[in-house]
């Protein structure tokens, strides 16, 4: 009985989780020689977890959409976790500039879908901590190659009410792996955020709050993206300002309930981006 009682513990959980993800981190990766393949020029971790907008990489402009499907298999409560199917679905195009191309086409179009759960555990009033794990297949149409993506992870969420405002701290684990005919790729993400909502308001149709998110994102094994001259972009570190709209009554939107949408810019090395996002990613 101690035994089950240790596995519905929430610290038990997300120890193993820990654990799972400092293995996963640790071990080799392929060696391969980054072959300019269609395939390998598509970061296909970084393009489903980017959101919906546009980053661009080198002589690489890739403009992406996400839709964030969900589906809330069981509420969350203090006496039982809350369970939430996820399969996101990512189109992505990368318009590649003529002087990089070298044999490339000027555009790829790819695809990727995911399907997931994400377990909500409350730890406190204030507090929520949510292990996930998705796996995935995205396609790359130009040279019909396809590639595998898994992440798993954690995410926690403490809010502190202030007060006609609130302020949302935000932090997350995540390991990711990629995975292409010619390429596997390991890389892990620690990030930490902050939400504002704040006391002004503005009526766009019905009443919303102006909100302030600011993430920074730290990669290990670095973040890479591969360019058609066999050069490789390499980044560490990533920082993201955000202004939103929250409004007060939320709107389902692909099972998701979306209570805000917000406008972001993301810089890290050599890394420039504009994002269109519609909740605080913790």
């Amino acid at each position: 009985m101690r035994g089950a009682a240790a596995c519905r513990d929430p610290r038990v959980t997300a120890a193993r989780l820990l654990a799972i993800a400092c293995a996963l981190l640790c071990c080799p990766a392929l060696a391969v020689d980054p072959a300019r393949d269609n395939a390998v020029l598509f970061n296909w971790y970084y393009a489903a977890a980017f959101g919906s907008g546009a980053y661009r990489v080198g002589e690489i402009n890739t403009f992406v959409i996400r839709a964030p499907v969900a589906y809330r298999l069981r509420e969350a409560t203090p006496q039982q976790w809350g369970v939430r199917l996820v399969v996101p679905i990512t189109a992505g195009v990368a318009d590649i500039e003529p002087d990089d191309r070298d044999g490339i086409p000027d555009t790829l179009t790819a695809l990727t879908a995911s399907v997931g759960a994400e377990l909500e555990i409350r730890m406190s009033e204030r507090w929520m901590l949510r292990p996930l794990a998705t796996l995935g297949s995205g396609q790359e149409f130009a040279s019909n190659k396809r590639a595998a993506v898994g992440v798993i992870g954690a995410k926690s969420l403490y809010r502190l009410p202030l007060e006609p405002t609130t302020l949302d701290l935000g932090a997350s684990l995540l390991v990711a792996r990629a995975r292409t005919d010619e390429l596997r790729e390991d890389m892990g993400e620690l990030a930490l955020g902050l939400d504002w909502l704040t006391s002004m308001q503005v009526n766009v149709g019905q009443p919303a709050s102006i909100g302030v998110t600011v993430i920074q994102y730290w990669y290990f094994r670095k973040l890479k993206f591969l360019l058609p001259n066999s050069e490789e972009v390499a980044v560490r570190a990533e920082s993201e300002i955000a202004v939103s709209l929250r409004f007060h009554q939320p709107h389902l939107l692909f099972g998701t309930e979306v209570d805000r949408v917000s406008l972001g810019v993301r810089a890290g090395d050599g890394l420039r981006g504009i994002s269109l996002t519609t909740s605080f990613p913790f």
